[in-house]
């Protein structure tokens, strides 16, 4: 979306939520015209003035920052837990706060005591959730937190859930129409908004510098810290945002249901699932900084018959290089001592049995999981060593595993790609766009531009995926099984593209594959795990051989020649010649 469509838009929300806010004051026990309304507003004198400006408005202010509240908590939750069913109330944040309400009255406070005490209430719901799932809010490498989170938040409104109800079992009976009434949510109390106003205005403050970042996020976690977004410090801000703003909406108004669920539906039905846009429409529905250039021009995928660039050596710094590099998972070494260097004009094939460790060793190259021992180098200097984002400008990483919790338009989601060369809000120059067509056009899917990604096969989600990968212009591209879900003819268009970009400018790309034909047709190099700790690597045509393919899966191949065409394939005994008649069936 561009920056001008969306302001267009602010403009039209902002506008009806006027009008909304002047109807809401004009309805009542006491009708006032809504040019009454405005003058009372203006601050002429009378009864209309008394009537609007003392009882009307600050309940239709707090009304309004309440479902700005409720909705805002609502879609940053179903970004985090990437779950559409989410809630303001999920972790457990209306417990804690009518836990402690309910007790406030029950001792005969006050009602700005009961207010306070229900705050008090969600920020111990809070900190109990933030205390329990602390590993997985600041865990070092990133994984998808949602799953525990989710968990821990229910555990937590549970709990207090069953504490309020014994309280209200216990209760006298004089004490429990008030208890009832405030867990059902009004606005009687509300005669001062400004605290809600103040903390919708912080949560504002701390999520919209970050929706570049929640688009990302919404894609899943280790997706967005491939693309260089800080997703630990993310996962604690969006908590942390929506915790606060799902309290201040408790404490002002209330348990209020539908709200924070359905909102943000709402608007992704109406304009998508931008973050940039949805969390400023999802508290105006409810209620009521510029980019700099890329760091290079984006360039698309040229045919496999491009010329070909200089391979001559040049000393210096590989482009990728590990050292001594040990791999480790479930107890078993998949990897040990292995020393390598990827260099430009290198297309690299990562081959062997499921469990081998081939979506290990891509994952420790990008960086998203740390060697057990020795190092991984990218131009020279440590992953370590370099920044999340400025490393996403020079490397991209396709995962095997692409789950899509929100609808998309595919364009859109290949411009995702494009976040690293980007800052502030983010929002697409044409340049961005062009290189997004560029790279659906070069995976045969310019025609499915406008589509929802959720309505795609698996083949078609899967060039998707690959086109953002090229969409990312970067040097180096690490890719988990880019060819798994495709047919014969898009495997082998996608990996004639590969061959053809890596030769068209100094890049690189390290691929898993099974089709080891594919492989030694296309691949300049190939590294070749047995599932046993051992490694092969070099020439494609030195390490995919009959005997060494043999041991690595464990069963004879053969390489079958027929003029200039080879294929390497498993050997399989004749198939046994079929009865001309079958037994009858009992």
């Amino acid at each position: 979306m561009s920056l001008r469509r969306a302001a267009a838009i602010w403009l039209a929300l902002a506008a009806a939520a006027g009008l909304l806010l002047v109807m809401s004051l004009a309805a009542g026990s006491v009708p006032i015209a809504p040019a009454r309304v405005l003058a009372a507003l203006a601050g002429s004198p009378g009864i209309d003035s008394d009537i609007v400006r003392t009882l009307r408005l600050p309940r239709a202010l707090a009304g309004f920052a309440c479902g700005a509240l409720l909705s805002l908590a609502g879609a940053l939750l179903q970004v985090l837990l990437r779950n559409p069913l989410a809630d303001p109330y999920v972790l457990g944040v209306s417990g804690g706060a009518a836990t402690f309400a309910v007790a406030a009255m029950l001792l005969g406070a006050p009602w700005w005591s009961t207010q306070a005490a229900a705050f008090a209430g969600s920020m111990a719901a809070m900190g109990i959730v933030f205390g329990l799932a602390r590993r997985v809010l600041w865990r070092g490498e990133p994984r998808d937190a949602s799953p525990r989170l989710l968990l821990t938040g229910v555990v937590v409104a549970a709990g207090f859930s069953a504490a309020t109800a014994l309280m209200m079992t216990l209760s006298p009976e004089r004490a429990l129409r008030g208890i009832v009434f405030w867990l059902q949510g009004d606005l009687n109390g509300a005669g001062m908004p400004w605290f809600a106003l103040a903390v919708l205005a912080v949560v504002m403050a701390l999520c919209m510098p970050a929706t570049r970042q929640l688009n990302a996020l919404a894609w899943g976690e280790q997706f967005a810290h491939a693309l260089g977004v800080p997703v630990v410090a993310l996962r604690a801000r969006v908590y942390v945002a929506a915790s606060l703003a799902a309290a201040a909406a408790v404490t002002t108004a209330g348990t209020l249901g539908f709200v924070g669920l359905v909102v943000p539906h709402l608007v992704r039905l109406a304009w998508g699932n931008d973050q940039r846009m949805l969390c400023v429409r999802a508290g105006a529905t409810a209620g009521g900084r510029g980019h700099r250039a890329a760091r290079r021009a984006a360039v698309p995928v040229v045919a496999a018959g491009a010329r070909a660039m200089s391979r001559a050596h040049v000393p210096g710094p590989a482009l990728l290089g590990v050292h001594e590099l040990t791999l480790r998972a479930g107890g078993r070494t998949l990897l040990d001592a292995f020393s390598q260097r990827f260099d430009t004009g290198e297309l690299w094939c990562i081959a062997g049995p499921n469990g081998a460790g081939k979506s290990t060793l891509l994952m420790t190259l990008a960086g998203l999981r740390a060697p057990s021992r020795g190092r991984v180098a990218f131009d020279g200097m440590p992953l370590a060593r370099w920044p999340a984002e400025r490393l996403a400008r020079h490397r991209a990483w396709m995962t095997q595993q692409i789950h899509d919790a929100f609808s998309a338009t595919v364009l859109d989601t290949v411009l995702l790609a494009r976040y690293p060369h980007l800052s502030g809000w983010g929002w697409e120059r044409d340049v961005d766009r062009a290189a997004a067509r560029d790279a659906l056009a070069a995976m045969g899917l310019a025609g499915l531009a406008a589509r929802d990604v959720l309505s795609l096969s698996g083949g078609e989600r899967q060039r998707v995926a690959l086109a953002a990968a090229i969409c990312q212009d970067v040097p180096l591209l690490l890719l988990d099984e880019p060819l798994a879900h495709l047919d014969l003819h898009h495997q082998i268009d996608a990996v004639t593209s590969l061959a053809g970009w890596v030769r068209a400018a100094p890049r690189a790309v390290v691929f898993s594959c099974h089709d080891l034909t594919l492989a030694r047709r296309f691949a300049t190099h190939a590294l070749l795990f047995d599932g046993r700790g051992r490694v092969w690597a070099g020439p494609v045509r030195d390490v995919l051989t009959p005997s060494l393919a043999s041991h690595a899966f464990g069963h004879p191949l053969v390489l079958v020649r027929d003029g200039e065409h080879e294929a390497l394939i498993p050997a399989l005994a004749p198939a046994q010649p079929r009865h001309a008649e079958r037994a009858p069936l009992n």
